[in-house]
């Protein structure tokens, strides 16, 4: 049998670590993007006896896995042994020790064997130090989040909050409902359609259920029709609509509620300023004159009747998430892994990117801090151009980076949705730093470190 250990501290309690991994949403937390894995069963959390059926690989050729829990001591361990999958055996025991300085030791120990005894150690042992390496980076950044603000998991106890959330099966919307359940925190996914007569689920469009929203903590509205499609009349239209009535809609239902949230943080996008590159651009800064712009505005200004309700609403401008999972480093990856990526245009065009996380931790940051509301830029505190952005991430693929592409071609083909790689804003983070906000990657060799599996 060969073995593989890894540890690290963890600013938490044995116990709080405990309740992370066995909480709803840590398997969507710690399992790395860049290793394709499918749950087949809704993710209540894990207990003893429960049994886990994967589908591990990328597809056509995924393979089964089935994994079960077992051996729970409270606030101690547990153990995941497989009972069918690639390997002959499987053996995982999660072990969680108080340290000291109030940390917590996390310790995983897999003792495995290969089918027929293959030599295959060196090989794996490569994927799971990369895999173990990014899910304790992953637990200690989420500890660091949990622990600065109120909550069932912080030094500082605060109430397990009821949270809406619209587009919860969406890039973003997974990844902050998997971190509010680790967190101790109840999702409640709003979802699209119409609700059936014995159905429990709340939908939010297009008609919202009111009945299902009244009593929420708080609404977080991520839903939008995406703007990575061609940019025809049609899809303008739909752009526009599904931001703009979607968000009205939604925003007067919660106006109307016996018991309203308290909170109300809906998305936006650095889209809301001019693309222009001649400085830092705060949240005081006035909107442009283009279509993405537009569409901003009256996104933003379509939750109006919330907060003429007197719910706290916050408006997050998001900028270029990073992220294996979701967002621009996926439509990126394959031409800068063959030696393929370029340069943009001059590349002098500022990207306001921001780690995946960061969207996480700005929204948790607005969800526990009652006194904040209004617009907050989600960018990393340190943008940086097109083609600095293009060069770290040719380094970190270990490729070089010669290609340059001329504007010409794609503002003649996408006319003005061409701003989007040839225009760009150094939009910066003023209110989440001035109220507080410790961002978890402030630069952009932190956050492609953690998000390629590299630090």
């Amino acid at each position: 049998m060969a073995q593989f250990r890894r540890e690290s501290q963890i600013p938490t309690s044995a116990l709080n670590l405990y309740r992370y991994h066995c909480n709803p949403g840590a398997f969507g937390r710690l399992n790395p993007p860049w290793e394709p894995c499918e749950v087949q069963e809704q993710d209540a959390g894990i207990k003893e006896g429960d049994v886990r059926h994967l589908k591990v690989g990328p597809r056509p050729f995924q393979i089964p896995w089935v994994a079960a829990h077992r051996e729970f001591v409270e606030g101690r361990q547990f153990v995941d042994i497989q009972e069918k999958g690639p390997f002959k055996n499987w053996r995982h025991l999660h072990l969680f020790t108080d340290d000291k300085d109030g940390k917590a030791l996390l310790t995983d120990l897999i003792d495995y064997q290969f089918p027929l005894n293959l030599p295959l150690s060196p090989f794996i042992l490569g994927k799971l130090e990369t895999m173990f390496g990014y899910r304790h980076r992953q637990t200690r950044r989420d500890f660091r989040l949990i622990s600065s603000y109120p909550g069932p998991l912080s030094p500082t106890p605060g109430p397990s909050l009821q949270i809406g959330v619209t587009g919860s099966s969406g890039f973003l919307g997974q990844t902050l409902t998997s971190f509010l359940q680790v967190a101790g925190h109840t999702v409640v996914p709003l979802k699209r359609g119409y609700a059936g007569p014995e159905e429990d689920d709340v939908y939010w469009w297009p008609e919202p259920d009111s009945e299902g929203l009244e009593g929420l903590d708080a609404v977080v509205h991520l839903a939008g029709e995406t703007v990575g499609q061609l940019w025809t009349k049609a899809s303008r239209e739909r752009i526009y609509f599904s931001r703009a009535e979607g968000t009205r809609r939604l925003a007067r239902a919660l106006a109307g509620l016996k018991r309203p949230p308290k909170t109300f943080i809906s998305a936006s996008a650095t889209g809301y300023y001019e693309q222009v590159s001649d400085g830092p651009v705060t949240e005081s800064a006035q909107p442009g004159e283009h279509f993405l712009s537009e569409v901003c505005q009256a996104w933003e200004e379509a939750t109006r009747p919330a907060a003429d309700a007197g719910i706290r609403v916050c408006n997050v401008r998001i900028g270029l998430v990073l992220s294996l999972a979701g967002g621009v480093l996926p439509l990126q990856m394959p031409a800068f892994r063959l030696g393929l990526g370029a340069v943009l245009g001059d590349g002098r065009q500022m990207q306001p990117f921001v780690d995946r996380d960061d969207v996480v931790g700005a929204i948790y940051h607005l969800l526990l801090s009652p006194e904040l509301e209004g617009p907050f830029n989600a960018t990393a505190p340190n943008p940086v151009s097109q083609a600095e952005f293009a060069e770290t991430l040719a380094q970190a693929c270990s490729r070089p980076l010669f290609l340059k592409l001329p504007e010409a071609p794609f503002r003649w083909l996408l006319r003005d949705q061409a701003d989007l790689l040839f225009k760009g804003v150094e939009a910066i983070p003023d209110r989440l730093t001035e109220t507080g906000y410790q961002f978890l990657a402030p630069t952009l060799e932190e956050s492609l470190g953690h998000q390629l599996g590299l630090s």
